[in-house]
C-alpha cells in the first residue's frame, strides 16, 4: 500500500496543474443564513475511448453542453469531446494539429482552447477555428478572463492578453528568468498565477513553487518555496472568493498577506478544492471524491484501484456537476456526472 500512495503521489505530480484538498476545519465564517451543502447525489459514470490520452479539461455552459479535451491521442479526433446531454462524442470536425493543454469559456459562442503548440483555438458557436496567435514550441498552459475583450493566456515565460480579435503579447520574461506559469484566476481585478521556476539542469537545487500578482502589466511574486519544503500549491475558486493552497493550509491573500484559515489533515487529501460556497464544496481524495457541507468532510464516492485520480478543476452547476477522471492502470478517461435528487 506504501508503495502504490508512492505512484500515486508522483502521477498528481506530472500533472500540469496542482490542485487542493480539505479536512473537517472550517474556511472563513460563512453567511449564517447559507445551508449546508447537500450530498444527494445521483452518480452515473460515463467511459471515454481515447487511446493515449488524458482527457482532463472541462468547460460547458450548460449541463447539456459540455466540451472535454485533453493533448494526446491517436487521431486528430481524440482531442475534444462533446457532451449533448444525453451522450458523449468526440467532436464530429477533424481539427488537424489540435493538442490542448486548457479550455475556458464566456458563453456557448465564445469558448478559447490553448494547447502544447503554441496554438488557440476559439469556438464561435458553429465551428473552431485557430486565432492568428501561435508560439512555436510553446505550450498554454491556463486560459481566463472576465469578457471577450479581457482575456489572459499563460505559458512557459508569457502572458498573452486578447483585446478585440487579436492576442497580444503583453510580458516575455527572459530565458534566464526560467518560469512557468501553469494556473491563473482572478480576483478584484488582479490576476493571480501559480507556477514553478525549474532548477536550472546542471544545478543540485530542487525546483521552486511559486504564486504571483499580475496587474498593470507587472508581474510580482508573492511567494516562492523549494519543492523539498512545499509539496504543493494551486489557485483555487470555492464559489466567487478565491483561496491559495500553501502545502496543507488554505489561504486568503489580503493585503500583501496569506492568512490561514483551515488545514488539511485528512490522510488521504487529493490537493484539489472546488465548490459553490463555504458550505459547499468538493474534495477530490486519493481514492476518490468527498464533500464538505461547512462542518465535516464524508465521501460521496470511492474508486475501485489506488491510481485513479480526478484530472482537474470540475464543472459545477447548480444541480449537476461533471468531474473528470483518469484510471491510470487500465488507460480509461472517465467523466462522474452528478445530479442532486428532486
Amino acid at each position: 500500500m506504501l508503495l502504490n500512495f508512492i505512484i500515486k503521489l508522483l502521477v498528481l505530480l506530472l500533472l500540469p496543474l496542482l490542485f487542493t484538498a480539505v479536512s473537517c476545519n472550517k474556511p472563513t465564517e460563512p453567511n449564517e443564513n447559507t445551508p449546508p451543502g447537500r450530498r444527494d447525489y445521483v452518480w452515473s459514470v460515463d467511459t471515454l475511448y481515447s487511446p493515449n490520452n488524458i482527457l482532463r479539461e472541462i468547460w460547458g455552459a450548460t449541463p447539456t453542453d459540455i466540451w472535454l479535451a485533453g493533448p494526446g491521442g491517436i487521431t486528430n479526433y481524440d482531442g475534444l469531446w462533446h457532451f449533448d446531454g444525453i451522450k458523449w462524442k468526440p467532436y464530429e470536425k477533424q481539427i488537424l494539429g489540435l493538442s490542448p493543454n486548457c479550455i475556458f469559456g464566456l458563453s456557448q459562442n465564445n469558448i478559447w482552447l490553448g494547447g502544447n503548440d503554441g496554438k488557440i483555438w476559439h469556438f464561435n458557436g458553429v465551428n473552431w477555428y485557430q486565432t492568428n496567435m501561435r508560439f512555436d514550441n510553446a505550450n498554454i498552459w491556463d486560459i481566463y478572463g472576465k469578457s471577450i475583450n479581457d482575456l489572459y493566456a499563460i505559458g512557459t515565460r508569457f502572458i498573452l492578453c486578447k483585446s478585440g480579435t487579436e492576442w497580444n503579447e503583453e510580458l516575455t520574461i527572459a530565458q534566464s528568468n526560467n518560469i512557468y506559469m501553469q494556473q491563473i484566476l482572478e480576483y478584484a481585478n488582479i490576476m493571480y498565477i501559480a507556477g514553478k521556476k525549474p532548477a536550472p539542469l546542471t544545478s543540485m537545487e530542487p525546483d521552486t513553487l511559486a504564486f504571483w500578482e499580475y496587474h498593470n502589466k507587472q508581474l510580482k511574486e508573492i511567494f516562492a518555496k523549494p519543492v523539498n519544503q512545499i509539496t504543493f500549491v494551486s489557485i483555487n475558486k470555492i464559489g466567487k472568493e478565491v483561496y491559495f493552497l500553501l502545502g496543507r493550509d488554505l489561504n486568503r491573500y489580503e493585503n500583501g498577506k496569506f492568512i490561514k484559515i483551515m488545514t488539511f489533515t485528512e490522510p488521504k487529501f487529493g490537493y484539489h478544492v472546488y465548490g459553490r460556497n463555504e458550505k459547499d464544496f468538493f474534495v477530490g481524495m486519493i481514492d476518490g471524491l468527498a464533500h464538505f457541507n461547512g462542518e465535516n468532510v464524508e465521501y460521496l464516492i470511492r474508486f475501485e484501484n489506488d491510481f485513479t485520480s480526478i484530472s482537474t478543476k470540475p464543472l459545477i452547476f447548480e444541480k449537476e456537476v461533471f468531474f473528470p477522471v483518469n484510471d491510470y492502470i487500465n488507460g480509461y478517461n472517465l467523466v462522474f456526472h452528478g445530479k442532486l435528487k428532486d
